[in-house]
């Protein structure tokens, strides 16, 4: 039962429970009705939203309800865009083991008591970015890390065969529910910002993809495509094994991003990556830059010739590729000897 044992189940009252009077309410939704607390539930939050752990009444089964406000002009009900697409998003993508499952919504057509909309999803014990800086610290053990990339890369594959590029992947967006096999069932979930493409893109390149995770191509303006999920995956990876965030630091602006990536994976050229010379708006400046770049003895990457096999190395380098047309798809990536 979503891998909670009945005694964290029971713990939610039911409504003649006097704990129910003040902090629990009843929502409708378009299939069932739920128990929520959002006083002392709340167990995630983020730009477009705070996550309410909550129980479906009639079979008490335990869910993640997703809030989002809604504006209300006195003529109708405005919902937010990231809302609206992740609803339609998730419905597209259902029925894989790697996606988060959407279950219902609350709206407030159904209930005209809340001013919110209520996403109500499948319910996950913990995720990445926890797994990592909690449970493990200095690295996750081989064995999990090639299991969780295995997973996350079939997740990301079913989204690229369906057109979705989710443009947020990181650890946090990353939700882990313990199986039978005392190992982990991955599920990719926040798709608020995705979109679903036909060509390469252009146009506000540089708004979506958390900064660490954000490939060189968005930081420059460039053109992309799904090849941007796959360098946020390989950041994941480094994260995974290295126990900490690769290109994690403080930068005044988006090429300060870009040197810090370069300054770790290599100084790209005209032969490496031409598209960047041809198409990048200021690129005498970098090449300035290049030339002051102190080198770093030894680089980041250097521990993790000792933390992942060769075949782990190599998988790493290719998705951490400077050049996107170069970089490996996510097909090809879950055919790497790693995984064998």
């Amino acid at each position: 039962m979503l891998g909670l044992e009945n005694k964290e189940i029971n713990q939610f009252p039911t409504p003649q429970d006097d704990l129910f009077k003040g902090e629990y309410k009843i929502l409708k939704g378009k299939k069932f009705s739920y128990l929520i607390n959002e006083k002392n539930d709340e167990i995630g939050k983020g730009a477009y939203g705070k996550v309410f752990k909550a129980k479906r009444i009639k079979d008490k089964i335990v869910v993640a309800m997703k809030k989002s406000q809604i504006e209300n002009n006195s003529y109708n009900l405005v919902f937010p865009d990231s809302t609206l697409k992740e609803i339609s998003i998730l419905f597209y993508l259902k029925n894989h083991k790697n996606i988060v499952n959407l279950y219902d919504v609350v709206i407030p057509n159904l209930d005209k008591e809340i001013n919110s909309t209520y996403m109500v999803m499948e319910y996950c014990e913990t995720d990445l970015e926890k797994l990592i800086y909690n449970q493990y610290k200095s690295g996750i053990p081989n064995e999990l890390i090639e299991d969780l990339l295995y997973q996350l890369l079939c997740g990301i594959t079913y989204c690229h065969t369906k057109g979705i590029m989710h443009c947020d992947l990181k650890p946090q967006n990353i939700l882990l529910k313990k199986n039978d096999k005392n190992m982990y069932d991955l599920k990719i979930a926040d798709f608020g910002i995705s979109r679903r493409i036909i060509q390469p893109e252009r146009k506000h390149s540089t708004e979506i993809v958390t900064l660490f995770y954000r490939a060189p191509e968005l930081m420059l303006g460039l053109e992309f495509d799904f090849s941007i999920d796959i360098w946020s995956t390989g950041c994941i990876f480094a994260e995974m094994a290295l126990g900490y965030t690769l290109f994690k630091g403080s930068y005044e602006n988006l090429y300060d991003a870009f040197l810090r990536i370069v300054q770790i994976i290599g100084i790209p050229t005209e032969n490496s990556w031409p598209e960047l010379f041809q198409e990048c708006n200021n690129i005498n400046y970098l090449k300035e830059k290049f030339n002051d770049l102190p080198k770093l003895d030894p680089g980041p990457l250097s521990n993790i010739n000792n933390i992942l096999s060769k075949d782990g190395v190599l998988l790493l380098k290719k998705m951490l590729t400077l050049n996107p047309y170069k970089r490996i798809h996510s097909l090809e990536a879950l055919e790497s000897p790693y995984f064998k």
